[in-house]
């Protein structure tokens, strides 16, 4: 005989149940994340005075050769109250985010995809003195975007507004996330291995780039993460045009035109 008390808590009734057919129901109403739809935007910095950043490789032609990236966490530490009885519990003195990540890129026959992170490199320091240059002259920031084919409304869109395009070649072109690292910089150029016994292997890069923090650009758009969160659209289903307000608030917040991008 069934526990009562589980009875209250977990509901059996027939279609409530977490079966096969409601997990395929949600996946063809929420859609699922494919980890080869995403597209990388880099914002270069603005360089020193006397030696502006000049990027060695177009934005197009860079950003088509990003193979791999992670969308970096966060994590809380904790500390232990002491100002309780009974069991121990821990509560939060503060957030850490993961300040590295790392992009895994195509290299290209001249190396322009190098030089570009080499020159954004050299806006840290000066080559003939070796004095460092100011935090601000070579801080730059990384968006990283989830894309999908499918919008809020679970409409297929061949149209989307999105940054760069569909850079990566995956046939989507809305996107679902956004993640923006601020202050961000290349920390380390990887090391390019070359192979005489693989004649079809194609040589890649990793870039690892130090940030400071993260932020959600759908929720705070690309701009500053100090401004206020935008309002939620209504998407009720008493909301005459529910689908065109969500889609209208995703393609406003994450569009940052304004980036001076690579």
């Amino acid at each position: 005989m069934a526990n009562p008390n589980l009875r209250r808590t977990f509901d059996v009734t027939p279609g409530k149940r977490n079966t096969i057919v409601e997990l395929r129901n949600s996946i063809s109403k929420e859609g699922i994340v494919r980890t080869n739809q995403f597209v990388v935007r880099l914002n270069f910095p603005s360089g020193p005075p006397n030696r502006p950043f000049r990027a060695a490789m177009d934005a197009p032609d860079l950003l088509v050769r990003a193979q791999t990236v992670f969308m970096p966490g966060t994590n809380f530490s904790t500390v232990e109250d002491t100002n309780i009885y009974g069991p121990n519990r821990n509560i939060v003195s503060g957030i850490t985010f993961a300040n590295t990540v790392g992009i895994t890129f195509l290299l290209d026959e001249q190396f322009k995809l190098k030089q570009t992170f080499d020159a954004w490199q050299r806006a840290a320091y000066d080559e003939h003195t070796w004095n460092l240059n100011y935090y601000d002259e070579y801080k730059g920031s990384i968006e990283i975007y989830s894309m999908t084919n499918q919008g809020p409304d679970g409409v297929s869109k061949q149209d989307g507004n999105i940054p760069n395009g569909d850079v990566n070649n995956t046939g989507t072109d809305v996107p679902g996330y956004g993640l923006k690292c601020w202050e961000a910089y290349p920390m380390t150029i990887g090391q390019v291995d070359f192979d005489a016994g693989a004649s079809t292997a194609y040589a890649t890069i990793n870039i690892e780039f130090g940030f400071r923090y993260t932020t959600d650009i759908s929720r705070y758009g690309s701009d500053t993460p100090f401004n206020k969160p935008q309002p939620e659209p209504d998407i009720s289903p008493s909301s005459r045009n529910a689908a065109d307000a969500l889609d209208q608030f995703r393609l406003t917040t994450i569009n940052p035109a304004d980036a001076t991008e690579i």
